[in-house]
């Protein structure tokens, strides 16, 4: 519990700092160092290093919040669809696996080669390559839940398929499935700074913590900054949802 505690805090305090910070940042002189105007210096085109930090993470959790949802719905429509007894308990589970073959990062490569970087491309990649993780998890799931006393008695009682599913899977099914949306999110954050470290992710006039890692290449010797206080914060964040996962894990034993 202690984990999770700390875990929901850093990243509630991270959220708060990326929307108070967060705005457009006029230019100034290039490389300024940290001052009371610019909290931790310019960049290489004179931009505020703050408050371009605060954007990328808004963009970031932009990116992440739609493509775990969809994952996650998604992949719980799915399993559940599958679920019958008419139907071959191992398809969902091959399906699952051939889909797992192709990482999300190179569909959403794919798809910047076809039309350009952009969110909503990144979001569907994400969640493309995410649902069949969900899907997998929640069928084996549902195969143990469906034998376990209480599902097995009501269906005796002949209540419904979505009813026993809503009352007495779904419950015990929650945990589980947030563990899983944690992964989720945390890896599509680290994907989409990748993506635009590569100059494929959101769109060139949006910031990003991944291309404002690409931007500090050349400058990091000299002037480490705008490349350390963006890996700092992808840190923090990677270090938040690693303590809510472990946090989950505690509870569920």
């Amino acid at each position: 519990m202690k984990k999770l505690r700390i875990g929901l805090l850093m990243l509630f305090v991270l959220v708060i700092f990326a929307v108070l910070v967060s705005g457009d940042s006029a230019r100034d002189a290039r490389f300024l160092p940290p001052s009371a105007s610019h909290p931790l210096g310019t960049d290489a085109l004179g931009h505020d290093i703050i408050s371009r930090i605060g954007s990328g993470m808004l963009v970031s959790f932009a990116v992440a919040c739609p493509a775990t949802l969809i994952s996650a719905l998604g992949g719980l429509l799915l399993s559940f669809g599958f679920a019958g007894r008419k139907f071959p308990s191992t398809s969902v589970i091959a399906a699952a696996d051939s889909m797992r073959s192709l990482p999300p990062i190179i569909l959403a490569l794919f798809f910047n080669a076809l039309s350009g970087p952009g969110i909503m491309k990144i979001v569907i990649a994400l969640s493309i390559g995410n649902i069949p993780f969900i899907a997998r998890m929640c069928h084996s799931r549902i195969a143990v839940l469906r034998t376990e006393g209480p599902a097995v008695a009501a269906e005796c009682l002949g209540v419904g398929r979505v009813r026993i599913f809503i009352s007495h899977i779904i419950p015990h099914l929650l945990p589980y499935l947030l563990l899983q949306c944690v992964s989720i999110f945390s890896s599509s954050i680290l994907t989409e700074a990748s993506l635009s470290y590569l100059g494929c992710g959101v769109p060139p006039q949006l910031p990003s913590l991944g291309s404002m890692l690409a931007d500090a290449r050349s400058t990091v010797l000299v002037h480490p900054g705008p490349a350390v206080y963006p890996a700092v914060f992808l840190l923090l964040i990677g270090i938040s949802m690693e303590l809510i996962a472990r946090g989950i894990e505690e509870r569920l034993g």
